[in-house]
């Protein structure tokens, strides 16, 4: 838990005065034949709780005041006037239209992905993203025809904001900002330098302004017709719609990082220890000899009879002479001729 400064002066000067007061009292005078009675003793009033910056859910949100003020006015005017504007203008709008609007800021953007895949290590996006810019920017009539999501190369979005948390820059305070939505300061500031990444910041034309304006009203529009359900549906159902959005952003936007390929580790400057050289060593084989040997108090194994020998067979029923007892569990020996029998 944090102190803030206020709370510290606070508590200070209070000690201090404390102090003060002690050291100006004169001592209690006792009598010589009865003890003073003891000085009632007053509990000392209970410090304020610290106040932590972070919310419930682990947010730093220092400027939740702010942040809440702004969120019930985005959604006072989202009511008003941007939802029902969207839906109109979604309804107006040929479908064909709009996504070929769509589709030509998004291709615009492939410049920043390029940017950002290369400061993080990550080849194959930049690859990726030069070929989908390429395609795009020639068969896809300047990007308003996506062709390249056709031939299996969907649109991954990467910014500057991406590449900070890539680093292990932390996100900030949290920051919900009117008609923009939330934010933190390390997306905020990461989208300036996006917006400086962009093929058109650097082209002069006529009307440029118009334009600008233009497509990022028709792409706005288009995330607000989208969107406009699940918004509806939190109002009514969540029981605080801004912690909801707060937590919700904040998890989606650390997913987004970590879910992409990750940096490339760096290499290990220890010297290899032991453990390389046991973990290399081939494992010693057990003898084979103690599977096979006997247990301790086993009967000796009989030897099978070898191809010579006779086995007993059981005498005639009309034979006077006994049977004879099997014969002792010796070496098979020469083979002998077989016994005639007895005459009846």
């Amino acid at each position: 838990m944090q102190r803030t400064i206020l709370t510290s002066c606070l508590v200070l000067a209070s000690l201090a005065a404390a102090g003060a007061s002690r050291a100006a009292s004169p001592a209690p005078v006792q009598g010589p034949t009865s003890a003073a009675a003891p000085a009632p003793v007053q509990a000392a009033a209970p410090a304020p709780p610290a106040r932590s910056a972070r919310s419930q859910d682990g947010v730093l949100d220092p400027f939740e005041a702010f942040n809440r003020k702004s969120f019930n006015v985005s959604i006072k005017l989202d009511t008003a006037l941007v939802g029902p504007f969207a839906r109109v203008s979604v309804g107006l709008i040929p479908r064909p239209l709009q996504r070929a609007i769509l589709n030509i800021i998004v291709n615009l953007s492939e410049p920043q992905v390029m940017l950002n895949c290369l400061l993080q290590g990550r080849p194959q996006g930049v690859v990726k993203a030069v070929t989908r810019f390429a395609v795009n920017s020639t068969i896809g009539l300047g990007g308003a025809v996506d062709v390249a999501r056709a031939a299996g190369l969907p649109y991954e979005p990467n910014g500057f904001g991406d590449t900070l948390g890539r680093y292990h820059v932390g996100p900030g305070p949290y920051l919900f900002i009117p008609l923009m939505g939330p934010s933190n300061l390390r997306d905020l500031a990461g989208s300036l330098v996006d917006q400086i990444s962009t093929p058109l910041y650097f082209v002069r034309y006529p009307y440029r302004t118009p334009v600008e304006v233009s497509l990022g009203t028709v792409f706005g529009l288009d995330e607000r017709a989208q969107d406009g359900p699940k918004l509806q549906a939190l109002l009514q159902t969540a029981a605080d719609p801004y912690a909801t959005v707060r937590s919700a952003y904040t998890q989606a936007r650390d997913a987004q990082i970590r879910g992409g390929i990750s940096l490339p580790p760096l290499p290990d400057m220890d010297e290899p220890g032991a453990d390389a050289g046991a973990a290399a060593a081939p494992p010693t084989p057990q003898a084979g000899v103690a599977a096979d040997a006997p247990k301790a108090g086993a009967p000796p194994s009989t030897p099978e009879p070898g191809p010579g020998t006779q086995a007993s067979s059981p005498q005639p029923a009309g034979s006077a002479e006994p049977a004879p007892p099997p014969p002792p569990a010796t070496p098979p020996g020469p083979e002998s001729p077989p016994r005639d029998p007895a005459p009846a």
